[in-house]
């Protein structure tokens, strides 16, 4: 079997990366020699029962050399938002692997907010010289097209456990769900009135004593596990990417209010799928997401099934990228 480097954000930090490698590995793990490169990959090990070794520049050297294929994402990897130094190391996974001579997979990718030039090159690098490149969004398809590189549009690799079996509108709690940013902090989150779902504990968590309400840890749950919990609730609001995504599974309606260009342009693309302005499920504060969500819940079987119909479309995207992955491993 080949030796395959998968290289993301991975580590037991957010909901929506480890559900990535909830996803993902299950898919390979029986086609080839499989490791991972995670800032924490004894969290990793033990999680997901992979080899693992340290996400660092040496360590990516040493790896790279004696693998066969470099998997790259999914997951918004390519923004300089949090540092240049992250981006970079994304950069040096495909240039070096093809340096050395291997196989290059850039896969469910997002991309943004990318704000030196520099990091506008080395995205540009990275995925002209990538064997296979797929990007999780329309904003990432028009990002790279505008400068001349073509790539495949496709879909979040979450967006592959989506089912008709989420079809059907039916709350348990007559209560609103929130899951924070941290980007909230400043905002009205006194205004929060119902439970919490934290998707990212290293930042959120101080949300939880802000706002005053009671939380669960999204990490101690699976994407199934989440999905289930979502459909108990009449409607969400949601300050994370994957919350939203998986709130469109489970046909949660939900108001945004981002923290980024990813959410941001999800919540857009999602209310013109949906038939709605497009700023229609954004929010600048909570007082005005819960405002909108009400209006949202007017008529909120018909904003369910057609969150469901829309994720069911985006899985057959999510699908066709893992069919090439999976085959190019085998």
């Amino acid at each position: 079997m080949k030796k395959v480097l998968m290289v993301g954000y991975w580590g037991g930090f957010n909901v929506g990366d480890e559900g990535f490698l909830e996803i993902v590995l299950p898919r390979l793990k029986h086609k080839a020699h499989i490791t991972v490169a995670s800032k924490n990959p004894e969290n990793t090990t033990k999680n997901f029962h992979v080899r693992s070794v340290k996400a660092e520049p040496l360590t990516l050297v040493r790896e790279l050399v004696r693998s066969d294929i470099v998997l790259e994402g999914p997951g918004g990897l390519f923004q300089d938002a949090t540092s240049f130094k992250s981006l970079f190391y994304y950069f040096l996974a495909p240039f070096l692997g093809k340096l050395f001579g291997k196989k290059v997979y850039l896969y469910g990718i997002g991309i943004g907010p990318i704000n030196r030039s520099i990091s506008e090159r080395l995205t540009v690098k990275a995925f002209r010289m990538a064997d296979g490149k797929y990007v999780r969004d329309a904003y990432s398809y028009q990002w790279l097209q505008s400068r001349g590189v073509c790539c495949d549009l496709a879909a979040d690799v979450v967006f592959t456990v989506a089912g008709e079996q989420y079809f059907g509108y039916k709350p348990v709690f007559d209560s609103v769900l929130y899951i924070p940013s941290h980007k909230w902090e400043n905002l009205d989150v006194d205004q929060v009135d119902g439970n919490m779902v934290i998707f990212f504990p290293g930042k959120d968590l101080p949300m939880t004593a802000a706002a005053g309400g009671t939380f669960i840890d999204g990490l101690e749950l699976g994407v199934l596990e989440i999905i289930s919990l979502f459909k108990q609730y009449k409607g969400a609001v949601v300050g994370r990417l994957h919350a939203g995504i998986l709130a469109t599974i489970a046909g949660l309606p939900f108001i945004a209010i981002p923290y980024d260009v990813k959410l941001t342009e999800y919540a857009r693309e999602l209310a013109a799928a949906l038939g709605l302005p497009e700023d229609a499920l954004l929010a600048k504060n909570i007082t005005e997401a819960k405002a909108k969500l009400a209006a949202l819940l007017k008529d909120p079987e018909k904003i369910s099934d057609k969150l469901v119909h829309f994720s069911i479309d985006e899985k057959a995207k999510a699908e066709k990228m893992m069919s090439v992955i999976e085959k190019a491993v085998e």
